[in-house]
C-alpha cells in the first residue's frame, strides 16, 4: 500500500474509533435513577436499558389514581430485575409503551394485577430457569403450576391461540393489544376471566369454547354459560346494528370496549348494570338504548362513542338524557356529555352535585364550562380530551372548589384553563 493511503485512512480509523467509544459510552451511561422502595433501587441508561436491584418487593402502583409507577412513560427497552427482587408489583411495568424484554430473577414469586399492561412490544419474558413460580411458553407468562395465564405478549406469532389444558384463571387485561388474533380457544377448565381481558384485540371474531364450559359463545358474544352476564363482544364479528338477547343482567367492564362497527345497540328489559368503560372507543355507535330496569352505569361506560346522539331512556328509569348530557337522578350525578352533541359552552344543572370520571372526554369544541355551587366531587380526567376548554365557571368560592375532592386531577391534561369563582 503506498504511503500517502496509509495517511488517508489514519483518520478514518480515528473517526471509527469515536464512534465505537461513543456507542459503548451511551450504553453505559446512566440518564435516570431512583427508588422503588427503601431496599429496591432502579437506573436507566441511555440506550433504554434498565437494571432494578435490591431487595424486597417492588410496590403496587395505581397510575388511575395518580400513582403511577416510577417507570410509566419512560423510555424503557430492556429491563433486567436483579436477584433479591421478591415480587412485581400491581401495574409496575403500565404502559411501558417500548419494552420490548424484561429477565425476572429466581427470586421473584410474585407479580401484581396488570403488571405489564399497555406493553405492546413487550414479547420476551426472560425467567430463570431456578424460578419455582413462573413460566413463559407460546408468547404467555403462566405461573408454574399452569393454572393462572397472567399476560400474553402481543408480538406473539400466529393468529389462533389456544389457551394450555391447565389454566383455569385468565387475568384482566391478559390479551390487551393482541391486534393479529382471529381466534382464542378456551380450555374446558378456565372458570374465571377477568375484566378486559380481550381489550384491543381489534380483529378477534371467535372465541371458541369446549363444552361443558363456563362460558358460551354466540353471535359474537362471550357470556356466562347461563348468558345471564355479557363478558366480552368481538370487534371483528359485528356490524351496524345489536339487539343484547333477553336475560342479559349484566354487561362487564370494558364489554364492547373498541367495537367500532356498531351504529345501534339496543340493551334488553332485566339489565341491571353496565360495568365501567363498557361502550368505550365504539367511534361508531350513533344510538344506543338503555331499559328501564338498569340501575348502575359504570365509569366511563361511553368513553370515546364520538358519534353518540342518540340515548333513548324510558321516562321512569334512573336516567335521563336531555342536551346531550346523561344524568343519574339518584346520585344527581353527570355521567357523560355527548361530544356530537355540544357546543361552544355547557352549564351543568344547579341539582347536579357529581361529574363522572372522563364526563366530558373528547368534547374537543368547548370553549366554557359552568359548574353549580353544589358540585361535591369530581371524577377523574373529567376533562380528558376537551383542547380548547379555556374557562371555567365555578358558581361557588375558590375555598368551595379547592374542597371538592378531585378538582385538581380533573385538570391534569388540560394546559390553559382558568377556574373563575363567584
Amino acid at each position: 500500500m503506498k504511503q500517502e493511503d496509509k495517511r488517508l485512512l489514519r483518520p478514518c480509523a480515528v473517526v471509527a474509533a469515536i464512534l465505537i467509544c461513543a456507542l459503548l459510552l451511551s450504553t453505559l451511561l446512566v440518564t435516570e435513577r431512583g427508588v422503588c422502595s427503601e431496599n429496591i433501587s432502579w437506573k436507566l441508561h441511555a440506550n433504554g436499558r434498565l437494571k432494578v436491584e435490591g431487595s424486597g418487593m417492588i410496590p403496587d402502583y395505581n397510575t388511575e389514581a395518580d400513582d403511577p409507577s416510577p417507570f410509566y412513560r419512560r423510555s424503557v427497552v430492556n429491563a433486567t430485575l436483579e436477584n433479591g427482587i421478591a415480587s412485581v408489583g400491581a401495574e409496575a411495568f403500565y404502559k411501558c409503551l417500548n419494552m420490548r424484554s424484561i429477565t425476572l430473577p429466581q427470586s421473584v414469586l410474585s407479580i401484581g394485577d396488570l403488571a405489564f399492561y399497555g406493553c405492546d412490544k413487550l414479547k420476551t419474558i426472560d425467567i430463570d430457569k431456578n424460578n419455582p413460580a413462573y413460566i413463559f411458553e407460546n408468547g404467555s407468562l403462566i405461573t408454574a403450576d399452569g393454572s393462572e395465564l397472567l399476560f400474553h405478549s402481543p408480538k406473539a406469532s400466529g393468529k389462533e391461540y389456544t389457551v394450555p389444558e391447565t389454566v383455569n384463571k385468565i387475568d384482566a387485561q391478559a390479551f390487551h393489544g393482541c391486534k393479529t388474533l382471529k381466534k382464542i380457544t378456551l380450555s374446558a377448565g378456565v372458570n374465571e376471566i377477568g375484566d378486559g381481558a380481550f381489550t384491543g384485540c381489534t380483529k378477534l371474531a371467535e372465541i371458541a369454547v369446549p363444552e361443558r364450559s363456563a362460558y358460551a359463545f354466540d353471535n359474537g358474544m362471550l357470556f356466562n354459560s347461563a348468558q345471564t352476564e355479557l363478558i366480552f363482544c368481538a370487534p371483528a364479528n359485528g356490524n351496524g346494528d345489536l339487539s343484547v338477547p333477553e336475560g342479559v343482567t349484566s354487561i362487564r367492564s370494558e364489554a364492547f370496549s373498541g367495537c367500532r362497527t356498531f351504529t345501534e345497540i339496543a340493551l334488553p328489559a332485566g339489565l341491571q348494570t353496565v360495568g365501567d368503560r363498557a361502550f368505550s372507543g365504539c367511534s361508531g355507535l350513533t344510538k344506543i338504548t338503555l331499559p328501564a330496569s338498569l340501575n348502575e352505569i359504570g365509569d366511563g361506560a361511553f368513553t370515546g362513542c364520538t358519534k353518540l346522539t342518540e340515548i333513548v331512556l324510558p321516562e321512569n328509569g334512573n336516567f335521563i338524557f336531555a342536551d346531550g348530557a346523561l344524568t343519574d337522578k339518584s346520585a344527581n350525578a353527570l355521567l357523560f356529555l355527548a361530544p356530537a352533541a355540544q357546543k361552544d359552552s355547557f352549564t351543568l344543572p344547579e341539582n347536579i352535585t357529581a361529574v363522572g370520571t372522563r364526563a366530558f372526554s373528547g368534547c374537543s369544541k368547548l370553549k366554557s364550562v359552568t359548574l353549580p355551587a353544589g358540585l361535591k366531587e369530581i371524577g377523574d380526567q373529567a376533562f380528558y380530551g376537551c383542547s380548547n376548554l379555556g374557562d371555567i365557571y365555578f358558581k361557588g368560592s375558590e375555598a368551595a372548589w379547592n374542597a371538592i375532592p378531585g378538582h385538581t386531577e380533573a385538570l391534569e391534561d388540560l394546559k390553559d384553563v382558568t377556574v373563575h369563582f363567584e
